[in-house]
């Protein structure tokens, strides 16, 4: 739980902080928003999620900028031919 945990905050301090963003996908905002800090019987703070949900997409997102000290800058190159080939509608080759 505590692996788990320091992962979560990392993730919330890197994204308080504007050091990453996320890309704008329903299911990944749906659970960042449902996200709940509450006290454990033993008086430690766990990260939950309500029942039935899952934290996939979070903990995958989490889990990939683990380490991250300093902002991630795209390269414009690369960023250009993206955008240019979803403007046209091809996959980047």
């Amino acid at each position: 739980e505590t692996s788990r945990q320091n992962l979560l905050n990392n993730l919330a301090i890197l994204l308080e902080q504007d050091k990453i963003k996320i890309p704008d996908d329903e299911g990944l905002i749906y659970e960042l928003e449902s996200f709940r800090y509450e006290l454990s019987d033993r008086g430690k703070i766990k990260v939950t999620v309500p029942n039935g949900m899952h934290d996939d997409r979070v903990m995958s997102l989490a889990l990939s900028v683990w380490g991250i000290t300093e902002p991630i800058r795209i390269d414009p190159y690369f960023a250009h031919k993206v955008y240019q080939n979803r403007a046209n509608n091809k996959s980047f080759n």
